[in-house]
C-alpha cells in the first residue's frame, strides 16, 4: 500500500527518486561505463513501475511462494539444530527466525551478515539452547541457507558469462565474414 501510494504521487516520488539518486550516485561512479543521470535513471524506473497491474492471483502466487520460501528457510534452521543433536526450540522458533531476519534487512551489512547470526544466536541461547550448539547450529544454518546459495548463484553466472563469450566471437566471425 505504501508502495502503491508513493508511486502514484508526484511529491512522494521525487523524494523517493532523490533519496535513491543519493544512495546510487556513490556506486555509479565506480562502474567503469557510465550510467548515465542516477535521477533520470531512478525516475523511469520508479515511472515504469506505474505501468505494473499484478492480479489478484499473481499477488496470492506472490505471497505463497514468498511463505513457503520462509517457512523452508525456518526448515534449514531447525535441521541445522537438529543435525548436531540438539533440541529445537518449537515454540519461540519462528520468533526468533523473524526477528533475525528483520535485523538483516535493516541493511546495515550485506547479507545482514553478523546481525543475523548475533541475533539467532542471542534468540537460541535464549531459549535455552547451550552457547555452543546454538553457534553451531547458526554457523552451518548461515552455510546452507547463505553461503551455499551464493555460491550456486556465482556458478550459474559464470556458466552463462563463459557460455556467452564463444556465442559472441562466433557471431563476430559471422558478421566479419
Amino acid at each position: 500500500v505504501a508502495f502503491k501510494f508513493g508511486v502514484r504521487h508526484v511529491q512522494v516520488r521525487n523524494i523517493l527518486t532523490t533519496l535513491a539518486s543519493w544512495v546510487v550516485r556513490p556506486f555509479a561512479r565506480l562502474r567503469s561505463k557510465p550510467v548515465g543521470d542516477p535521477v533520470a535513471a531512478m525516475a523511469r524506473w520508479i515511472g515504469s513501475l506505474r505501468s505494473l497491474r499484478p492480479s489478484r492471483a499473481d499477488w496470492n502466487t506472490v505471497g505463497a511462494l514468498s511463505l513457503g520460501n520462509w517457512l523452508t528457510d525456518v526448515g534449514v534452521l531447525a535441521m541445522s539444530i537438529l543435525a548436531l543433536g540438539g533440541p529445537v526450540p518449537w515454540r519461540s522458533l519462528l520468533l526468533i527466525y523473524t526477528l533475525a531476519i528483520l535485523v538483516g534487512s535493516l541493511g546495515l551489512t550485506p547479507g545482514g551478515l553478523g546481525l543475523v547470526e548475533g541475533t539467532l544466536c542471542v534468540g537460541l541461547v535464549g531459549a535455552g539452547l547451550p552457547a555452543a550448539l546454538a553457534l553451531g547450529a547458526v554457523l552451518l544454518y548461515r552455510l546452507v541457507s547463505f553461503w551455499l546459495v551464493m555460491f550456486a548463484g556465482w556458478a550459474v553466472l559464470l556458466f552463462l558469462r563463459l557460455r556467452r563469450i564463444p556465442r559472441h566471437m562466433a557471431i563476430a566471425r559471422s558478421l566479419a565474414s
